[in-house]
């Protein structure tokens, strides 16, 4: 897999996803003719070996982690209040105990059921 071609940085982690996994930045030829002529590198490494070696650099930068960790965080809490206050008519709060049987009607479904099938 090739991280290098994810290098957009995102709003909710605020880096790239290979920044995210690497805990290092790309390096990208800005220039058309390096990117012709790079030479491929010496050796492959496995699968496996890839992972340890990526496990170990995500070991390096605890911080950047928790810096990430806080960032998704605070996306997904920010993205819950503006879903709450965008649907405030629709969403009733009805206190319903613990044990207490709740029976619901889902219209949607008898709507499409009723309807006659075409062709």
């Amino acid at each position: 897999m090739f991280w290098s071609e994810c290098v957009t940085v995102y709003k909710q982690m605020s880096c790239s996803s290979y920044y995210a996994i690497t805990g290092t930045h790309p390096l990208l030829p800005t220039n058309i003719v390096e990117v012709i002529y790079l030479q491929l590198p010496n050796s492959f490494l496995l699968s496996t070996n890839l992972i340890a070696c990526q496990a170990i650099n995500l070991q390096h930068c605890q911080e950047d982690l928790k810096q990430l960790h806080d960032n998704v965080l605070s996306t997904c809490c920010l993205a819950t209040i503006c879903f709450e206050a965008k649907h405030a008519a629709i969403i009733c709060n009805y206190n319903f105990q613990t044990g207490n049987l709740i029976l619901m009607r889902n219209i949607r479904i008898e709507v499409t059921h009723n309807k006659k099938m075409r062709p």
